[in-house]
């Protein structure tokens, strides 16, 4: 697609679910997206794990997706490149800025679908196509894809 100069494109994501209990409707919404079957890297803090990633790794291997969880140990560039290594078909960052901009980076990195799942609304990072990491030369700010789905559970 070849944009005018001057214009500014800006991708949103396909589908936003906010409410009570909506972190339940996790594995719903990644398949009205289109991500209907394959594997899933769910990408989460150590506390955020307690709260909330359990719970979407549950509901998703309920609907019958393939799960593995990743914590959010260091906020790098480094730990997002080699998640993205590994064999998933999409990406589910359920926790604060660390853990949504590490799941958004190895899901940029590996060309595949990220889903923002977020506990704290104080981060713009939810819906953006930016992730602020630690590099080589210190804190970054990356280019990447804004998640296809957001699911924020109030509650």
């Amino acid at each position: 697609m070849a944009i005018q100069m001057g214009r500014h494109y800006v991708e949103l994501p396909r589908a936003v679910l906010s409410g009570n209990s909506a972190i339940g409707e996790v594995a719903t919404v990644c398949k009205q997206v289109g991500l209907g079957s394959g594997n899933a890297l769910v990408v989460t803090g150590p506390e955020t794990r307690k709260i909330a990633g359990d719970k979407v790794a549950d509901c998703l291997r309920e609907s019958g997706f393939g799960v593995s969880v990743e914590i959010a140990g260091d906020n790098s560039v480094a730990l997002a490149e080699r998640l993205a290594a590994g064999k998933f078909d999409f990406v589910v960052g359920v926790g604060g800025g660390k853990a949504i901009d590490i799941a958004k980076l190895a899901g940029f990195r590996k060309g595949v679908p990220f889903v923002s799942v977020p506990t704290a609304p104080s981060h713009d990072g939810i819906a953006s196509e930016r992730v602020s990491l630690k590099g080589e030369n210190g804190k970054e700010s990356i280019k990447a894809r804004p998640p296809i789905a957001v699911v924020a559970d109030i509650s």
